[in-house]
């Protein structure tokens, strides 16, 4: 008896044991600031959560409190008044001369843009998105979530292919178009 069970246990041994649920080596739930994705005709679009992490130039306009996750209504909203709306003319202090034709180049390639929609509240107390739209393809691990819905997508360069843009859903107006600049 004794002999089997010492042979069993190096059987054991060698196959190797079965692994036991332990609670301490269950991976974590996904954060739940992934944002939600949403395909519309023209473009594809993130919905992050209040909990999500802002871009570096929005983080220090809306601190968290202030925060909401945007609804498909609101994104369907801005994006209809995205497409009228002149870029050139949101800004009150005109483009600098290098920069004159980006609005125009973005115009035209409005459907090429993924979007990432940040939900806030501004000073006045109004719902507002931080709309930030980028051109770019990652190659991604299959079963993975993509980048651009895990994170916002940030860079100092890249120009025209980089730009953001605030939009207020109580008065239904743009405001603080930025394009990246060029290295």
């Amino acid at each position: 008896m004794r002999r089997s069970l010492w042979l069993l246990l190096r059987l054991l041994l060698l196959v190797g044991l079965p692994a036991l649920p332990v609670a301490a080596q269950q991976l974590p739930p996904p954060p739940d600031t992934i944002a939600v994705p949403y395909r519309l005709r023209q473009a594809d679009c993130a919905l992050f959560p209040a909990a999500a992490t802002l871009p570096p130039e929005l983080a220090k306009l809306a601190p968290p409190p202030g925060r909401f996750t945007p609804t498909r209504r609101d994104v369907w909203t801005a994006e209809k008044a995205l497409r009228r709306v002149s870029l050139a003319r949101v800004n009150a202090q005109p483009e600098p001369a290098y920069y004159a034709q980006y609005p125009a180049l973005i115009q035209q390639h409005l459907a090429d843009y993924r979007r990432q929609y940040f939900g806030f509240v501004n000073p006045e107390g109004h719902r507002c998105l931080f709309l930030n739209l980028f051109i770019e393809q990652r190659e991604e691990v299959p079963g993975s979530v993509p980048f651009w819905l895990r994170q916002a997508v940030w860079t100092y360069d890249g120009g025209s292919a980089y730009w953001s843009i605030c939009y207020d859903l109580t008065t239904h107006s743009f405001y603080d178009f930025r394009h990246n600049d060029e290295g």
